[in-house]
């Protein structure tokens, strides 16, 4: 488009808002201060410097063509061209740009980050600045307590009035008012869904997350009783199904052995890389969680024409198009539904101190790869008359260029907790269980350590996502289901979870806060057969706290029994001693088990010190 001839704070802002940039996500854009951003919307008629006005021609030449024409827009549709800019300009068209610079400090004034950093369905046609927008994130998702601003922001940007909007939303134009000035809370999921398809906003935005629970009700229609092809190939993927359950840890070990022995960590068959392994313990809180505006399609998907060998056919004759329809109608476990869930995009440690950024995702969307992944590994043992078979014989893996790669497949990071009870008089205890494999869909039929669960809110409904995105709090929701026993905490209900004030989670902040319940992440690791993405930490808990907590510990939850050493008593656990450390490589540890106790023992004495 024809350059600006002299910017000014006017047309700076007409740009800021074309690009949808909150002050300060614009302002570290330009690398300048906020103060310099929030000048131009008080004196639209300011020049900026010369250095400035390099920066805002480049930051024009390199938008997408959909902000570009923005741009344009917001400063024609108010009778303003870009040659008015130069403050010697006078007269009407003057007022008309001065008219223009008012509009568009409505609209930035209002916008909230969650606005203006927009998301990966608004890159698709080039109007945002790509990976630039990664540099401004969120501290958390969108929880819809803006929602009034997002309204108002795409009500003036569409040019539409309060009344005209109130009659498109089918409500009246004073509630309208109220919702756009905070003054009454709008919280009801199906309410925010109908406003977001009436206005064209996507339902992130305004922190509700789509309902995906239909993906996995079984359809009966689609599974084959008669004899021939159909069924054959159904048998033969739930016996191949059957093969993976039962034998996970041995194919865990085999799989490990298809990567270069530097990937894993010491003791175990795991893979890392450099980027992924901190340096020692890191408490919790000294990880900060990065919301990312920006979310990268995937490269690699669950219907890749490689994943066809892992999928059976249908009745119908054609195949299934994904793993976990399959798995939903041929051999679905107890525990299986297709939440939205955290999709980790970045790692970074650095000495005591982590970063992790998310966008979303969803469970199916990973279950497809990863189970696929595992399913093929299996099925070519078995043909391989049960040897480890090798790269030319897993089409599937063979696609996965680089296993490290965030961004190339959808990851949802499993968060598995290695629990240890501190007692320094009659020694420490650690806790693992049993997976179910007729409940769970992961890691069935092997030890696992306890509790472990993938990063995922609670629910759907708005207020539950920023209250959500806690790597702590998911850990305390582990621990009040595999521990103690308590529901699923699956989503249903509109209000967030009070972990102040609820139980068991208050006594669990408590205790932390007391320093007498702390968390460590030491890796982020794969797994090796499903090249599942795992975070491992472990939780150190005084004895004393430890037996009043988890007192009334189950012996068996909804996804599994628990494994002790004394028979119909949880609490007692597993000595975490060297020699039960030996004892438990004879075991069906699962790796991501034995990764977590060999690190904890690795660190043992900064875990366990005073």
């Amino acid at each position: 488009m024809e350059p600006v001839q002299l910017w000014t704070g006017r047309t700076a802002c007409a740009l800021q808002a074309a690009l949808r940039m909150t002050n300060e996500s614009f302002a570290a854009h330009l690398g300048t201060a906020v103060r310099t951003v929030a000048t131009w919307h008080q004196k639209p008629d300011r020049v900026p410097s010369s250095e400035m006005q390099q920066a805002l021609d480049t930051t024009l030449e390199r938008a997408g063509e959909g902000a570009q024409a923005r741009f344009a827009r917001n400063v024609a549709d108010m009778g303003a061209s870009l040659e008015s800019t130069s403050p010697s300009s006078a007269g009407p068209i003057h007022a008309a740009a001065d008219e223009t610079a008012i509009a568009v400090d409505d609209l930035t004034a209002g916008a909230s980050s969650a606005i203006m950093a927009g998301t990966a369905e608004d890159t698709a046609d080039g109007g945002f600045m790509g990976w630039l927008q990664v540099a401004h994130a969120a501290s958390a998702p969108p929880d819809g307590s803006d929602v009034g601003q997002i309204i108002r922001w795409y009500r003036m940007y569409e040019g539409l009035t309060q009344q005209d909007a109130a009659v498109v939303l089918n409500t009246t134009q004073s509630r309208l008012s109220k919702l756009e000035k905070g003054t009454q809370a709008l919280r009801d999921v199906r309410e925010l869904r109908h406003i977001a398809k009436k206005l064209g906003i996507a339902p992130e935005r305004l922190g509700v997350l789509r309902d995906q629970s239909a993906d996995a009700r079984p359809f009966a229609s689609h599974v084959s009783d008669r004899p021939g092809p159909v069924r054959d190939s159904q048998e033969h993927w739930r016996a191949i199904r059957c093969q993976l359950n039962a034998h996970r840890a041995v194919l865990g070990e085999l799989a490990a052995e298809l990567y270069p022995a530097q990937l894993r960590i010491p003791g175990t068959t795991v893979l890392t890389s450099a980027s992924w392994l901190s340096d020692g313990p890191v408490d919790l809180a000294d990880i900060e969680l990065a919301w990312r505006a920006e979310s990268p399609i995937p490269q690699l998907g669950g219907k890749a024409p490689q994943s066809a060998g892992a999928r059976p056919l249908m009745a119908s004759g054609e195949r299934y198009d994904r793993y976990s329809r399959a798995l939903r109608d041929l051999a679905r476990p107890k525990l299986l539904d297709n939440r939205v869930s955290y999709r980790l995009l970045d790692v970074e440690w650095s000495g005591s101190r982590g970063i992790l950024g998310f966008n979303y995702t969803s469970y199916f969307d990973v279950l497809d790869v990863c189970e696929a992944l595992g399913h093929e590994f299996t099925q070519a043992w078995l043909a391989a008359g049960r040897r480890r078979p090798s790269f030319a014989e897993l089409p599937f893996r063979r696609s996965i260029v680089d296993s490290f790669d965030l961004w190339a497949r959808p990851i949802l990071p499993s968060i598995n907790t290695l629990t240890i009870r501190r007692d320094c008089i009659e020694g420490h205890r650690m806790y693992l269980h049993r997976r179910d494999a007729k409940s769970v869909a992961v890691a069935g039929g092997m030890y696992h350590v306890v509790p472990a669960g993938v990063f995922q809110p609670a629910a759907l409904a708005p207020a539950h996502q920023a209250n959500d995105f806690s790597l702590w709090r998911n850990i305390q929701r582990e621990f009040s289901e595999e521990f103690l026993g308590n529901g699923e905490h699956d989503g249903n209900s509109a209000d967030p979870i009070a972990y102040d004030t609820d139980e068991p989670f208050a006594s669990f902040e408590r205790a932390r806060q007391a320093g007498d319940f702390r968390v460590f992440a030491c890796a982020m690791v794969l797994e090796p057969l499903t090249l599942w993405v795992e975070l491992l930490t472990v939780a150190v808990i005084a004895a004393p706290v430890f037996d009043a907590l988890f007192s009334e510990m189950v012996a068996v939850n909804e996804e599994g029994a628990a494994v002790s050493t004394k028979a119909g008593h949880p609490t007692v656990g597993i000595p975490f001693t060297a020699e039960a450390r030996e004892r438990l490589r004879t075991e069906p540890l699962s790796p991501i088990s034995r990764a977590c106790i060999e690190l904890a023992w690795r660190y043992r004495h900064q875990l366990l010190g005073s």
